[in-house]
């Protein structure tokens, strides 16, 4: 009984550590994705940078674009060929940042853990 109540309290403490260093993790992407808008000279008014949200409950974290505050944020990762709603024609080729800070933020983390 005892050894068993010990086994779930150190599985439990794992977890939390766990839980915890996923959640300073998530933090530390949206931070390497807000440098790659600073690195490819993006910011216009900061609303692309301001846009890189952080979301943590209970176990799941992650990181998103909220496009309620920079609704052209796909339009600069993805790029946009063709005629708007107001009849403007577009011609944009990507210019990702979201994407690469994410592959660079999973190759550091995989560095980390031992996973080249």
């Amino acid at each position: 009984m005892k050894v068993e109540f010990f086994t779930k309290q150190v599985v439990t403490n794992i977890n939390k550590d766990i839980n915890k260093k996923s959640e300073l993790l998530t933090y530390k992407l949206k931070e390497k994705i807000q440098e790659e808008i600073r690195v490819k000279n993006l910011v216009k008014s900061g609303n692309l940078l301001n846009s890189v949200e952080v979301e943590n409950n209970e176990n799941i974290h992650s990181v998103f674009m909220d496009i309620d505050k920079a609704p052209y944020a796909a339009v600069v990762e993805f790029g946009y060929v063709g005629t708007d709603a107001l009849g403007r024609v577009y011609n944009k080729k990507e210019d990702p940042y979201f994407r690469p800070a994410i592959a660079k933020a999973i190759r550091d983390i995989s560095k980390l853990l031992g996973n080249d």
